[in-house]
Protein backbone atom coordinates (compact mmCIF):
# COMPACT_ATOMS: atom_id res chain seq x y z
CA UNK A 1 0.00 0.00 0.00
CA UNK A 2 1.54 3.32 -1.11
CA UNK A 3 0.77 6.72 1.03
CA UNK A 4 -0.85 9.27 -0.18
CA UNK A 5 0.93 12.48 -1.30
CA UNK A 6 0.63 15.57 1.57
CA UNK A 7 -1.77 17.89 0.50
CA UNK A 8 -0.92 21.31 0.31
CA UNK A 9 -1.46 22.83 3.79
CA UNK A 10 0.62 19.89 5.24
CA UNK A 11 3.77 20.78 2.74
CA UNK A 12 3.16 24.71 3.53
CA UNK A 13 3.03 23.70 7.50
CA UNK A 14 6.40 21.41 6.90
CA UNK A 15 8.24 24.23 4.60
CA UNK A 16 7.47 27.07 7.28
CA UNK A 17 9.14 25.36 10.10
CA UNK A 18 12.43 24.31 8.36
CA UNK A 19 15.60 25.56 9.38
CA UNK A 20 16.67 26.60 6.06
CA UNK A 21 15.25 28.80 4.00
CA UNK A 22 13.78 27.18 0.64
CA UNK A 23 13.09 29.44 -2.50
CA UNK A 24 11.34 28.42 -5.60
CA UNK A 25 12.13 30.56 -8.55
CA UNK A 26 10.80 30.55 -12.19
CA UNK A 27 12.67 29.99 -15.56
CA UNK A 28 13.57 33.87 -15.45
CA UNK A 29 15.20 34.15 -12.25
CA UNK A 30 11.81 35.77 -10.17
CA UNK A 31 11.18 34.84 -6.62
CA UNK A 32 7.96 32.76 -6.98
CA UNK A 33 7.58 32.02 -3.19
CA UNK A 34 9.66 31.48 0.12
CA UNK A 35 9.78 29.31 3.22
CA UNK A 36 11.49 28.55 5.85
CA UNK A 37 14.15 30.75 7.70
CA UNK A 38 14.47 33.34 5.51
CA UNK A 39 14.87 35.72 8.08
CA UNK A 40 17.92 33.77 9.72
CA UNK A 41 19.16 32.79 6.93
CA UNK A 42 19.41 36.16 4.83
CA UNK A 43 17.87 38.63 7.39
CA UNK A 44 14.98 38.80 5.03
CA UNK A 45 11.13 38.66 5.95
CA UNK A 46 9.60 35.77 3.04
CA UNK A 47 7.52 38.08 1.57
CA UNK A 48 10.22 40.79 0.73
CA UNK A 49 11.53 38.34 -2.07
CA UNK A 50 8.47 37.62 -3.88
CA UNK A 51 8.21 39.04 -6.94
CA UNK A 52 11.85 40.01 -6.57
CA UNK A 53 14.58 39.35 -9.54
CA UNK A 54 16.63 36.96 -7.56
CA UNK A 55 19.46 37.44 -9.88
CA UNK A 56 19.89 40.79 -8.15
CA UNK A 57 20.24 39.36 -4.81
CA UNK A 58 23.26 37.21 -6.11
CA UNK A 59 27.10 38.36 -6.28
CA UNK A 60 27.70 39.91 -9.34
CA UNK A 61 30.60 37.05 -9.91
CA UNK A 62 28.11 34.04 -9.08
CA UNK A 63 25.62 36.00 -11.74
CA UNK A 64 26.93 33.76 -14.35
CA UNK A 65 27.17 30.52 -12.97
CA UNK A 66 23.28 30.70 -11.34
CA UNK A 67 21.93 31.63 -14.83
CA UNK A 68 24.03 28.69 -16.39
CA UNK A 69 22.69 26.27 -13.59
CA UNK A 70 19.28 27.36 -13.90
CA UNK A 71 19.37 27.25 -17.77
CA UNK A 72 20.68 23.16 -17.05
CA UNK A 73 17.08 23.24 -15.03
CA UNK A 74 15.25 24.27 -17.39
CA UNK A 75 16.21 21.84 -19.96
CA UNK A 76 16.63 18.69 -17.97
CA UNK A 77 13.55 18.89 -15.48
CA UNK A 78 13.64 16.95 -12.37
CA UNK A 79 17.50 16.41 -12.58
CA UNK A 80 19.62 17.93 -9.47
CA UNK A 81 21.78 20.70 -9.88
CA UNK A 82 23.63 22.21 -6.74
CA UNK A 83 25.99 25.41 -6.44
CA UNK A 84 27.34 27.75 -3.66
CA UNK A 85 26.30 31.21 -4.22
CA UNK A 86 27.12 34.46 -2.47
CA UNK A 87 23.78 36.44 -1.82
CA UNK A 88 23.17 40.06 -0.53
CA UNK A 89 21.35 40.39 2.60
CA UNK A 90 19.93 43.97 3.54
CA UNK A 91 22.99 44.62 5.58
CA UNK A 92 25.26 44.61 2.12
CA UNK A 93 26.95 41.88 3.39
CA UNK A 94 27.01 38.55 1.05
CA UNK A 95 26.47 35.24 2.95
CA UNK A 96 27.04 31.54 1.19
CA UNK A 97 24.16 29.97 0.28
CA UNK A 98 23.52 26.18 -1.49
CA UNK A 99 21.24 25.90 -4.35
Amino acid sequence: MSASPPDEERLRALLRNVADTITLIDGTGQVLWTGGNPGGTLGRADDLWAGEDGFAYLHPDDRLAMAGHLGDLLAAPGHEVRGDYRLRTPSGEYVFCEA
